[in-house]
């Protein structure tokens, strides 16, 4: 942009930029509202009514919709914008239910033995141990003789210590991350998810492996196990048939990366990498790397059947 400068030969200031209003996620909500002020996530104004929501942009969809009574409801909005925001609620909640699903079979498939009468708890050595689960924060023993008003007022302060644990405990889990310059994106992984539960399940004083443990016994007990799910998904891949699928990403140094990937009915499996930093991703260049990998899966399945 070209400037003129003035009478005087200066150059008048350049006018400050505006801040972006608008969160930079694709949700649908951004179409109908923006925020209040771009330091403030939390604030978001309708673009209909003038309303300020409170709780970012989740619960601005709400007062588009307005079929929540905690919510102010907009009496300005379209129809189309009341349709689209409902229908991202929904698929919100159906998201969120299968995450809570997934977590809980993640849970689930997590034994760990004890002996014959032996009962595995949370709790000091030098008190009485108890066992905590998910619906300790709402169940904890009460003292019958008290009145339903001490009763109401002991399940709010279980609660509340509740949470207070679980920050403690997750200060440990922050301080090794931060620590060890561990990926934030490496709390979501679902190995870490059930190690969390293994290690509660266990209780207190559970040691964890030493170098030479990891490095020997349970990476070869580790390989055995990924082995055999291999093993099982060629058997799959085999019976049933495969879908040859292709990634492209690029890595810190810049350079352009494409994964080959074999799905089946039993899951994902990594066949190999290729870097095409030099090439264009054309369908040329795709379908000639997929039909090579057809071919070496075609390989592989003849010399692997009966």
């Amino acid at each position: 942009m070209d400037i003129d400068p003035g009478a005087d030969g200066s150059v008048p200031p350049v006018p400050p930029v505006p801040p972006v209003l608008i969160g930079n996620s694709s949700d649908v909500g951004w179409k109908y509202g923006k925020y209040c002020d771009p330091n403030n996530k939390s604030k978001v104004k309708c673009d209909f009514c003038g309303h300020i929501s409170t709780g970012g942009i989740y619960r601005f969809k709400k007062h588009i919709v307005g079929v929540d009574n905690v919510v102010a409801s907009c009496k300005k909005a379209t129809p189309e914008a009341k349709e689209a925001c409902k229908k991202a609620l929904e698929k919100t909640v159906v998201t969120k239910g299968l995450k809570r699903q997934h977590d809980q079979d993640l849970r689930d498939d997590v034994h760990i033995s004890s002996s014959v009468g032996e009962e595995v708890c949370v709790g000091s050595s030098t008190s009485e141990p108890n066992k905590v689960g998910p619906m300790d924060k709402f169940v904890r023993p009460i003292d019958g003789k008290s009145s339903k008003e001490e009763a109401l007022r002991q399940l709010s302060m279980n609660e509340a210590l509740f949470k207070e644990r679980v920050h403690q405990a997750s200060q440990y889990v922050a301080r090794w991350v931060y620590t060890h310059a561990i990926p934030f994106n490496a709390l979501d992984n679902d190995e870490f998810k059930q190690m969390c539960e293994a290690i509660g399940k266990f209780g207190p004083g559970y040691e964890p492996p030493s170098q030479f443990d990891l490095r020997e016994k349970l990476l070869t007990e580790e390989y055995a196990r990924t082995k055999s799910l291999l093993d099982d998904r060629e058997a799959q891949k085999i019976k049933l048939g495969c879908t040859i699928m292709t990634d492209a990403w690029t890595d810190i140094k810049r350079r352009s990366i494409m994964n080959v990937c074999m799905h089946c009915s039993g899951g994902t499996s990594f066949l190999k990498s290729k870097e095409t930093s030099d090439v264009s991703h054309t369908g040329e260049v795709i379908f000639e790397l997929v039909d090579k990998a057809i071919e070496e899966e075609l390989a592989t399945s003849k010399g692997s059947s009966p």
